[in-house]
């Protein structure tokens, strides 16, 4: 049920892309940032227009939101995989994400080696993992399970583990266990109908929201916090009262100008 759900919602709203609606966030996030600046926060002109290809972070420049990190990395993937596909190695994916998912465990110390942005590029990062379980769950639900899926669906597990080394913050046995338990939550929402609870109208209105919500929730959401408290109120009301307000203009944005964005770039590639 969950995924039917999920397919008439992809299919009524035609997606073509990620940018119509992210240049509207891009350019509501810096202009709220502008009228009510924050503290180290204040974005400039360059980081605007830099963040509108959102390829900031591939010339080494600040994004208008940080959020936006995460969608570096989706470019990269959608880059590779393209040329995958267009070189007819597609055959070849679960070879592509134990490279990816090896990589992860390695990067730590291949990182200095990887000019950038080839590490974004060529999925050698520190993320690569996580695109790797989406493959290996696809081919799952395609043509079943075997002994190397399962193995390389246990060692994204492991890869979430610490590293000597790395930078990142989001490692260790909490984030492994948390990443183990989205891969068999996932894996069981996709092959049984034991979650048909994510099929409810509620989950699905978020799940259609969660991209326009995702774009603006943070720095617009850190400017209502601070004037909400600067006026007086306690932080429990300020956090419901932003969480509220941000739902409300994810929720507008997305039937006001994604879905009709979308539907519109769908008539225009068909004609």
């Amino acid at each position: 049920a969950f995924v039917n759900q999920f397919n008439v919602l992809s299919n009524s709203v035609e997606y073509y892309g990620l940018y119509p609606i992210f240049w509207i966030c891009v350019c509501i996030t810096f202009f709220i940032l502008i009228a009510f600046p924050l503290p180290n926060a204040t974005p400039t002109w360059i980081s605007f227009f830099a963040s509108l290809t959102m390829l900031q972070d591939y010339v080494k420049l600040a994004p208008v939101d940080s959020v936006y990190w995460s969608l570096t990395y989706e470019l990269g993937f959608y880059f590779f995989m393209f040329c995958l596909i267009r070189a007819r190695l597609a055959k070849h994916i679960e070879k592509v994400a134990a490279i990816w998912i090896i990589g992860t465990l390695t990067f730590a110390w291949t990182a200095p080696f990887i000019p950038h942005p080839l590490h974004y590029l060529s999925m050698i990062n520190g993320y690569g993992h996580l695109f790797a379980a989406g493959l290996i769950i696809y081919k799952i639900t395609q043509t079943g399970w075997t002994p190397l899926r399962v193995f390389l669906l246990l060692l994204v597990v492991v890869a979430q583990y610490p590293q000597p080394l790395s930078n990142y913050d989001d490692r260790g046995p909490v984030a492994s266990f948390i990443i183990a338990g989205h891969i068999v939550l996932f894996l069981i929402a996709v092959l049984t109908t034991r979650l048909s609870v994510l099929s409810h109208p509620w989950l699905v209105f978020l799940g259609a929201i969660s991209y326009p919500l995702y774009l603006v929730h943070q720095m617009i959401g850190y400017v209502l916090l601070a004037q909400f408290q600067s006026a007086g109120l306690g932080w429990w009301s300020s956090f419901l009262l932003t969480t509220g307000m941000m739902i409300a203009l994810a929720a507008a944005l997305t039937y006001c100008a994604d879905v009709p964005m979308r539907r519109w770039l769908a008539t225009r590639l068909r004609d």
